[in-house]
């Protein structure tokens, strides 16, 4: 597949389908590779690619597994943010492109909000469900042992709903 996808490039760009001062051809692309990756730039470009990666996502899971945790165990409150999270839901994390570079510029910060508002609601959505699909036995036997809410949570709740959280990440 990777050789037909090279090959399919190189072959759109030599008889001239593609502008090749846009998108030059692979055989130029793969040459030119050694000598980039030895360059400080790339390197430099790549950590902040991940530093703004792992921020944003970390930023999404402190957000979504305790709120997440918070709707799905009370059911007015899962009710109540049902619309405004399938409203929020779809909307694509590039259409909140221009806001952003309006109002953070090209900035690290800029990243991260926009990393951590696409991974929010796949996550979110997940935690609600996980938590809602807790077995209630598991969790009436908790309570009758007198395991206190707080200890419910992290002790029988979060590991059930670990599976959809994971899905969710």
């Amino acid at each position: 597949g990777i050789l037909a996808l090279l090959a399919v490039w190189e072959i759109s760009t030599r008889l001239g389908l593609v502008r090749t001062s846009a998108f030059p051809p692979a055989t130029e692309v793969l040459a030119a590779l050694p000598s980039v990756l030895g360059t400080a730039t790339f390197w430099a470009a790549l950590g902040q690619t991940l530093l703004s990666t792992l921020l944003g996502m970390l930023l999404a899971i402190l957000i979504a597994i305790p709120l997440g945790t918070l709707i799905g165990l009370n059911g007015v409150l899962h009710r109540s943010t049902r619309v405004t999270i399938e409203f929020l839901k779809p909307i694509p994390v590039v259409a909140l492109l221009p806001l952003a570079l309006l109002i953070f510029g090209i900035t690290l910060q800029m990243k991260i909000l926009l990393i951590a508002f696409g991974a929010l609601w796949p996550l979110l959505i997940q935690v609600i469900a996980g938590v809602q699909s807790v077995d209630a036995v598991a969790s009436a036997t908790a309570r009758s042992f007198g395991v206190g809410p707080l200890r419910r949570i992290f002790f029988v709740v979060l590991p059930s709903a670990a599976p959809s959280i994971a899905t969710g990440l």
